[in-house]
């Protein structure tokens, strides 16, 4: 960053917890998204979201504050 943005977002873990995969499995599969497959991808989803994701933004956001923060940023 050199200074000049006025807005940054970011998201962390959107792609590791299966987010696509959640998508499809209600898209192509609209009148059961719970059938056997597409109950595995939610239940690894929800495992992700409950085990692993708290960790990755304990982790994560600390490290991208660090290089951003400055007299102007808001959060």
């Amino acid at each position: 960053m050199d200074g000049d943005q006025m807005v940054v977002t970011l998201s962390i873990g959107g792609n590791d917890l299966g987010f696509g995969d959640v998508l499809k499995a209600c898209i192509y599969k609209p009148a059961d998204p719970f059938s056997a497959d597409g109950k595995k991808t939610v239940d690894a989803t929800a495992d992700y979201i409950h085990h692993k994701l708290p960790d990755q933004l304990t982790k994560g956001y600390p490290a991208i504050f660090e290089k951003i923060i400055n007299e102007r940023t808001r959060v």
